[in-house]
Formats: structure tokens, sequence, C-alpha cells
């Protein structure tokens, strides 16, 4: 079964198509999968059915499924264990997208449920997919449509995946004040990633480092020792105009020069 027509807005051509579960495949940059989400899923499934259609692109002899991951394997999950049927004996139908959507996947799934961590892996698994096939397209090309509106979630999903950065959201504001992409290639601007990425645990390491010296056990407060000097610096603005590794500097600066225990009274 296969029905194509055109996409009203755009005018890419589409097909839905009726395919084998076995010949459906997960991209590494899909958020976790989540087994309370799976498990609602799977009861929703044996309730009403399956009939929500995932967004997949043609590879070869395989669709990659870039939105419904979590229902394709809750359905593969369900026919196992309450069916007993294979992957290879049932077909579902999928919507085909043209296969220029395989590098924007966050289009359809970087959603506001998703923790910071599993924005900043997708963010991060998709740069070195694209770094591995387009290593000269400049950055700000090449993930133009992926963060448009989250340019900062790169350096925060590099910390998490290569610097072991335990929480993103105490170093978010700090990076949400740097919003442009950067205008190099992708091979030269990995470069860069990787040393804000490194700058970001190090700021960690220092909130976290003033936090025990002050005896601040809070989470919330740990937090308002940035946010409180970043506020001291630049007030209320919503982007900093100064480099990242200056800005950064004069962050750390503040933060250690400040005397912090008026905090600590509310410990």
């Amino acid at each position: 079964m296969s029905l194509k027509f055109k996409e009203p807005i755009k005018g890419f051509h589409l097909e839905i198509k009726e395919v084998a579960l076995s010949n459906l495949e997960i991209p590494s940059q899909q958020r976790r999968l989540r087994p309370t989400n799976l498990k609602r899923l799977e009861s929703s499934i044996e309730f009403t059915g399956f009939w929500s259609v995932p967004i997949v692109i043609s590879a070869g002899d395989y669709y990659e499924v870039i939105d419904g991951q979590h229902r394709v394997e809750a359905l593969k999950s369900f026919l196992k264990e309450k069916l007993g049927k294979t992957e290879d004996a049932v077909k579902i139908p999928v919507l085909i997208v043209p296969e220029h959507f395989k590098n924007i996947p966050l289009h359809f799934n970087l959603e506001e449920k998703d923790d910071l961590k599993d924005k900043g892996q997708k963010i991060y698994l998709l740069y070195m997919d694209l770094l591995e096939e387009c290593p000269d397209k400049d950055e700000s090309e090449a993930l133009n449509v992926a963060t448009v509106f989250n340019p900062y979630l790169i350096p925060i999903g590099f910390s998490y995946q290569e610097y072991d950065l335990n929480s993103g959201s105490l170093i978010e504001p700090f990076a949400k004040k740097f919003m442009g992409s950067i205008f190099k290639p992708l091979k030269e601007a990995v470069e860069i990633r990787r040393q804000q990425a490194e700058s970001l645990k190090d700021l960690e390491s220092l909130i976290l480092e003033t936090s025990d010296a002050y005896s601040i056990k809070d989470y919330l407060l740990k937090k308002a020792i940035l946010t409180k000097s970043i506020t001291s610096i630049w007030g209320r603005k919503r982007y900093i105009e100064e480099d990242w590794e200056n800005a950064l500097n004069m962050i750390k600066a503040k933060i250690i020069e400040t005397d912090w225990s008026f905090l600590s009274k509310f410990v």
C-alpha cells in the first residue's frame, strides 16, 4: 500500500507507505527511550490500537524514524510480550519525508518535556553526524534549522558528552546569554565548541566549590551564585556582547571576589 502526495506549503513530495516493523530503525540522535513512556504507550496501544503514523526517511533497505520512536518501540514490546509476534510479521503505515530531514530530526523531537541532558545529547549526536558528513559546511548553516531557537544547547551538549557535566541547568543561565551559531566550517567550529564545553564544566566546578565553602546545599541557592553574578555585571540584558572567553573570565572573577555568606542564612 502506498499513497503519494505533495505537501501544500513547501511543495515537497511525501508518501504514506506500509512497511515491516523490522525495517524501522531509531537514529542515535533521538532522545533516550524512557521506560515509563514505553509502558504508558503500550497500555494505549492495547486499549486503542496503533494508528499514530511515525515519520521516517528512507535509508536504503530500511527507514529511519525521526518522529515516533517511542511509539514504535512500544509497539515492538507489546507485540512480543502480549501477542507473541515478531517484528517481521507486522506491517504499519509510515509517513516518508524527504531525505534532507535526516539532518534536522530535532525540528520534530526537541520538545519541552525533554530534559536538558536529552536536548544536549540530541544536539551533540546531530553535530557529530554533520561533522562527518559535511565538515566544510558552516556551522551556522548546517545546524540552522535544528538549533534555530536553542543554539546555546550546543556547548552544553558537548560538555555533557565529553567533559562529564553533571548539572547543565546550573550553568545554563550563562550559556543562554550566547545565542548565535559560529560562522566557521564545522571542522573548525567543533574545536571552539569543545573549548566552550570544557569551560562550562570548569564553571560548574567553581560554583560547586564556592557553594561548599559557604555551606550552601540548596540547589536554587547554588544557581543564584551564577545568576546574581551575571546580573551584577550585565544587568537584565538578554544577551552578552562580550566574547565567550572574556565573559567567562568576568563571571569567574565575580564569583570568586563576592562574599556569598548572605546566601548562607537561607540554608
